[in-house]
């Protein structure tokens, strides 16, 4: 026993002794955010104004920082592309009620992170943060991607769109809707009150379309 407690002791004494093993050193994804994070952000820029103030400016460059601390694990490592997604989906309703410029501006700023971190594409992710839709994608898909994200009764209003001709989708919208909220040149807008994310546009002019969207969940278009 005593020779045991010895060899304990000594064992304890030789790790103390044992210099620090040393630490891995960052990786080039984690010192490029690390200089992401250092840079300046919300400047004036040739397709951007800049913050309207300095105060705006680092509130706006703290958000984007918070970001971009909480993906430091993902650097460096494989496959980041399904977490940093949700990452951005999580950080992008800070920016919902922010001008369009910024908005713009802070996915820019997504979009290098993407960069940092070796992923290519969001594919469609980033459009739909920032337009509700992805512009890449065809009206077939983007109305079979809506469909499948309406209630019943909203698949319901759909197929009426649907029957739709230039000649009688005004009287049929104000029918269903009431008279257009706005009417501007060559189109009439409705939005319901009770309901901000709704918005269905009829445009007659050169060919008619109708354009019904409901913030966050779908796009569905209507060639006339």
């Amino acid at each position: 026993m005593r020779v045991f407690l010895l060899a304990l002791v000594l064992f304890c004494q030789l790790a103390m002794a044992a210099p620090p093993s040393p630490s891995t050193p960052p990786g080039p994804q984690a010192r490029a955010l690390s200089a992401f994070i250092a840079k300046k952000k919300f400047l004036p820029e040739t397709l951007y104004p800049g913050a309207m103030n300095e105060p705006e400016r680092l509130r706006f460059e703290a958000t984007i920082n918070a970001l971009a601390v909480q993906l430091q694990p993902l650097a460096d490592r494989p496959n980041p592309k399904e977490k940093l997604m949700a990452a951005f989906k999580a950080a992008y309703p800070a920016w919902e009620n922010e001008d369009t410029e910024e908005r713009e501006r802070a996915v820019g700023y997504f979009e290098e992170l993407m960069g940092i971190l070796g992923v290519e594409s969001s594919n469609g992710v980033l459009n739909r943060l920032l337009y509700g839709f992805d512009p890449g994608q065809s009206p077939a898909a983007r109305n079979a991607q809506a469909l499948a994200a309406m209630t019943a009764e909203e698949r319901g209003f759909a197929a009426k769109l649907e029957a739709l001709r230039v000649e009688n989708a005004e009287a049929f919208l104000v029918a269903a809707l009431g008279p257009p909220t706005t009417v501007a040149g060559g189109m009439q807008l409705w939005m319901k009150p009770g309901d901000p994310g709704f918005m269905l546009s009829l445009t007659r002019q050169p060919k008619g379309a109708i354009v019904w969207m409901v913030k966050d969940r779908f796009l569905y278009t209507k060639a006339l």
